[in-house]
C-alpha cells in the first residue's frame, strides 16, 4: 500500500509493522486501546481501496474462543471502526482468511461463506 509493505504482530501487544523504501527500520503502529472488542490476536490484515487496512481481531489468545471483529483501521490518525462478526473464519494454510471488494467482506467457515457489507 503506498509504497509500503505491512505485516502484523498478534497478541496482547498487538500492532501493524510498516516496512517502506524510505527507511531502514521498522515502524510499529500500534491499535487503539478503546475499540468495543478488544485486540488480543489478529487473524489477518488486507489493504482497503480507500487507503485503511482492513483488520480482523479476536478477544481471545487462543483459537475458537472469544468475540471475533472485523475492523477499518485508519493508518493516518490510528483510529478503528468495528463490527462484530459471529463465526470465526475457518484456518487455512496461512491461517483465516477473508476477502474484501469495495465495503463488502466475504469470510468462511467450513462450507459456509458470509457476506458483510460493512456500511
Amino acid at each position: 500500500m503506498n509504497g509500503k509493505v505491512y505485516t502484523y504482530l498478534s497478541g496482547y501487544s498487538s500492532k501493524l509493522l510498516e516496512i517502506s523504501a524510505d527507511n531502514d527500520a521498522v515502524v510499529s503502529i500500534r491499535f487503539p486501546y478503546s475499540v468495543p472488542c478488544m485486540i488480543n490476536r489478529v487473524l489477518g490484515i488486507q489493504g482497503a481501496e480507500d487507503g485503511r487496512m482492513w483488520v480482523m481481531t479476536s478477544t481471545a489468545t487462543t483459537v475458537g474462543s472469544g468475540q471475533i471483529a472485523i475492523g477499518k483501521f485508519n493508518l493516518s490518525d490510528q483510529t478503528m471502526i468495528q463490527r462484530r462478526i459471529s463465526v470465526e473464519p475457518g484456518v487455512g494454510s496461512s491461517g483465516e482468511a477473508f476477502a474484501a471488494s469495495g465495503n463488502n467482506l466475504s469470510y468462511a467457515d467450513g462450507v459456509t461463506v458470509y457476506c458483510l457489507p460493512f456500511d
